[in-house]
């Protein structure tokens, strides 16, 4: 049976130290990038693996301005929809690999676009270990946490509340893999493990339930730049497609089923322009190729 907390005073607030010397104040938001909409949705993916590379804390604050930003200060309006604008989202980040920030649990706090300590130190294997081994959730340079506090809806809506809350959650990570996609990082969505264990690792109050944990890393091959082709199986066809591109050599990974990862570096190639054009020399057999380009 499913019992709904009460909610308390504090009911907003983590168990760990807080104070102003233990406050990130966050770099603001970017609104626009060279990445479209449409490009984004195109390239999403879910990615479990991931280079050991640290993310910038503008990176990080992007990704959790797109989880639960303000963009409406005046009224509180946030990045994703909300049933009767309560927001019963909560959104964590466990720091790993970040330049300049020391590895620990923070919560990110919209209004003020800050980071609040929770507690400090790696706790990316606890997280792992809590969430049924995953390794991803490891070897991600962070975790972004999604919590509820399913009062804050229920209260209006009555037990209706809770689908709305889960419906907020999945729009709150389908921002996350857009904004991901646009910054060039990978991330997955993590469901799977033990509610009280990732409670503890995180120092969640009792008012919160842990919904989502969605790892983000550097992408283990090239960057997120998919481009999908259609093609017949033995028809000779050829995969070719264009790119925005700087001055450099830029390495291509291609791959036949993103589910199994069995990505293999295509080619390599020198661009001199602002946009390059390869023509994939020799034909897949696969009737869909997956293309990711990364610059070197």
């Amino acid at each position: 049976m499913f019992v709904l907390p009460r909610l308390s005073a504090e009911e907003h607030e983590p168990k760990g130290p807080i104070g102003g010397k233990d406050d990130i104040t966050l770099p603001p938001p970017v609104h626009d990038s060279g990445v479209s909409i449409e490009q984004a949705l195109l390239w999403r993916r879910t990615v479990r693996a991931y280079k050991s590379e640290p993310l910038t804390l503008s990176a990080v604050a992007q990704l959790l301005w797109a989880a639960q930003g303000i963009t409406e200060p005046t009224r509180g309006l946030r990045t994703a929809p909300s049933a009767g604008a309560l927001y019963p989202l909560e959104v964590y980040v466990v720091v790993g690999n970040v330049q300049g920030v020391t590895q620990g649990v923070y919560k990110y706090k919209p209004h003020e676009h800050k980071l609040v300590k929770v507690r400090l130190g790696d706790v990316r294997a606890e997280l792992s270990a809590a969430a049924q081994g995953q390794s991803h959730v490891r070897t991600g340079a962070i975790v972004i946490a999604f919590s509820a506090v399913y009062e804050r809806t229920t209260q209006v809506y009555g037990d209706r509340g809770i689908r709305y809350v889960h419906m907020e959650a999945g729009h709150a990570a389908q921002n996350v893999y857009l904004q991901a996609i646009s910054l060039s990082l990978a991330t997955g969505v993590a469901g799977s493990f033990r509610d009280d264990e990732v409670k503890a690792v995180l120092n969640m109050p009792d008012s919160e339930q842990p919904l989502y944990l969605m790892p983000v890393g550097a992408y283990e091959y090239g960057s997120s730049r998919f481009e999908i082709t259609e093609m017949a199986a033995g028809t000779g066809g050829k995969a070719q497609f264009t790119w925005n591109s700087g001055p450099g050599r830029y390495t291509i990974w291609s791959c036949p089923d993103l589910v199994a990862g069995a990505w293999t570096k295509a080619a390599t190639v020198s661009s001199e322009g602002t946009s390059t054009t390869w023509t994939h020399p020799d034909p897949p057999t696969s009737p869909t190729l997956f293309y990711r380009i990364g610059k070197e």
